[in-house]
C-alpha cells in the first residue's frame, strides 16, 4: 500500500494518540473499543473527531506494517520486499491489495462495524484486524 510520507507521518502520530488518549464515552486510559472507533467515524468530516477515526485506521496499517518488517529482520538476515510482504501476509493473514487507498480501508472498517454492532465493546484494534481477515484474504 503507498502512502505518502506526510500520511504516514501523521497516521502514526494518530496511532500513538490513541494509544494513550481516554475514550470520551468513559475516561479511562487505554485501548479504544469499536463503539469509540465507529462514533468517531460517523462524526462530520471535518472535526477532529473524524480525523481521530482515520489516524487510528491508518496508523493501524501503518504501525503493523513497520512492525512486520522489524520482526522479520529479528527473525532472519534475509531482507528483499518481497519475502516481508509474504512474510507479513503470513503473519497477520490477510493479504491487502497494493492497490487499496485510504478511504477504502477506512469504508471496511466503518462498514465492518456497522454489520457487527454485537462486537463493537470490543478493542478497536482487534475489531480492523478481523474486518481485513474479511475483506482481504490471501488467496
Amino acid at each position: 500500500m503507498r502512502l505518502t510520507n506526510v500520511v504516514k507521518f501523521l497516521g502514526s502520530v494518530a496511532f500513538a494518540a490513541a494509544l494513550v488518549m481516554p475514550s470520551e464515552s468513559d475516561g479511562r486510559g487505554g485501548p479504544e473499543t469499536g463503539n469509540d472507533l465507529f462514533a468517531a467515524c460517523n462524526a462530520e468530516m471535518d472535526t477532529p473527531k473524524f480525523a481521530f477515526c482515520v489516524g487510528y485506521i491508518i496508523g493501524y496499517v501503518e504501525g503493523q506494517s513497520w512492525a512486520i518488517v522489524v520482526a522479520r529482520r529479528r527473525l532472519s538476515e534475509l531482507e528483499s520486499t518481497a519475502e516481508t510482504n509474504d512474510f507479513g501476509k503470513e503473519l497477520v493473514g490477510y493479504c491487502v491489495p497494493q492497490e487499496v487507498i485510504n478511504q477504502q480501508i477506512i469504508d471496511i472498517v466503518v462498514s465492518y462495524l456497522q454489520r457487527h454492532p454485537e462486537s463493537r465493546h470490543e478493542s478497536a484494534l482487534s475489531l480492523i484486524w478481523r474486518s481485513f481477515l474479511e475483506a482481504f484474504p490471501c488467496e
